[in-house]
């Protein structure tokens, strides 16, 4: 059988989007080669088709997962108001929708200690993954004339998020969700002049 030109990229991105969700979901470990082909729809064969190995997928997975994070921060920044882009940017990472799904969300705050005990390209690529965090945070923090540091915000957002998903419960995760942003709030408003 013969397949469309771009039959192999179209895979090979529904193999990374089906990687960065089913690792954030359960974890970069316990997310086998065939589950992640069983649940991009595909075969455990054509696995090899795209990627030498597991540890190739991950790199490429993580840095997918974080542009597609990057990219709905992006967009928070871009449609708010000048004096809101930080807000926004924080109010949308520290989100319910956030909270509630990390295969979805930043790579950071769902897998965070994982990504440090892995090989160093992935740590390479986890680093890569964080600047561009911080660097949605240094446009929204510059745009708006705040005096925050990016890198609190990066470190409060993301260690916000990932404890907040411990909680035992809903209620509890929630608690802690809207404590981080109601912490921040005195940061995320310009210092007035004297």
């Amino acid at each position: 059988m013969r397949y469309p030109a771009d039959h192999k990229p179209l895979t090979r991105h529904k193999v990374l989007d089906a990687a960065a969700r089913g690792f954030r979901r359960q974890g970069i470990d316990r997310l086998s080669v065939a589950g992640l082909m069983q649940d991009a729809g595909l075969t455990h064969g054509g696995f090899y088709a795209h990627f030498s190995s597991k540890d190739e997928l991950v790199v490429q997975a993580v840095a997918h997962a974080f542009t597609e994070a990057q990219s709905h921060l992006w967009q928070a920044l871009d449609r708010a108001p000048v004096g809101q882009k930080t807000r926004a940017v924080v109010e949308h990472y520290l989100s319910r929708a956030h909270l509630r799904t990390p295969e979805l969300g930043c790579p950071m705050a769902a897998l965070g200690t994982e990504l440090a005990r892995q090989p160093e390209a992935v740590r390479r690529a986890t680093a890569e993954g964080v600047h561009g965090l911080r660097e949605v945070l240094t446009q929204a923090i510059a745009a708006d004339g705040l005096r925050v540091p990016a890198e609190l915000l990066v470190s409060t957002l993301v260690g916000g998020l990932a404890v907040a998903r411990v909680a035992t419960s809903a209620a509890q995760g929630e608690r802690w969700r809207t404590q981080v942003l109601e912490g921040l709030a005195p940061w995320l408003s310009p210092t007035p002049t004297t």
